[in-house]
């Protein structure tokens, strides 16, 4: 499908869903984990994302957030991506955002009274925003 025949449906609709991951905040700075410059390149997923690993021993996993992606995160800003998201919103058709990101970016380009209706994030399974009204 062309970006052209995307963008009219998108400006046809009364509701959107976006779905994202890692890619969405590649372009803030935010390495993605299995990318060619990905983190699970330089550090082992069964070691630092094994749920199995961090029961037995946290410490490396809380020392992977402090010293690899903390700093990261909080330096990341919006970029295109996450503005475009933001002005559907505006527009009231964007309804929600479902993500595994936790990086916090998809709530930053909207003001804090915005009419969001809902972020999910995947990997920490909670409600980051309001709750979807209708």
């Amino acid at each position: 499908m062309s970006t052209e025949k995307l963008g009219e449906m998108i400006n046809r609709a009364k509701r959107i869903v976006a779905f994202t991951g890692a890619g969405i905040s590649a372009e803030s700075g935010i390495p993605t984990y299995r990318g060619s410059d990905g983190v699970w390149n330089k550090y082992d997923p069964d070691k630092y994302a094994n749920i199995n690993y961090f029961l037995r021993d946290p410490s490396y996993y809380w020392s992977f957030f402090r010293d690899v992606r903390y700093s990261v995160l909080k330096a990341a800003k919006p970029n295109e991506g996450h503005r475009a998201l933001a002005r559907l919103e505006e527009k009231d058709v964007l309804k929600a955002v479902i993500t595994q990101n936790v990086d916090g970016l998809h709530q930053d380009p909207t003001p804090l009274d915005s009419t969001a209706d809902l972020v999910i994030s995947e990997s920490a399974s909670t409600v980051l925003s309001k709750a979807v009204q209708d």
